[in-house]
């Protein structure tokens, strides 16, 4: 697993995922994926 975000260590958060899709011929994000314990947005 790659490292977390500056949010997530502060908070002692050490699992979660985040995926983003896109189309690869026009670049366009078609979706943002977040997986993990107490998340806000």
């Amino acid at each position: 697993m790659g490292p977390a975000s500056g949010r997530a260590i502060s908070r002692g958060a050490n699992q979660g995922k985040t995926k983003i899709f896109f189309d690869p011929e026009t670049k366009k994000v078609l979706g943002v994926g977040i997986v993990g314990r107490g998340l806000e947005i």
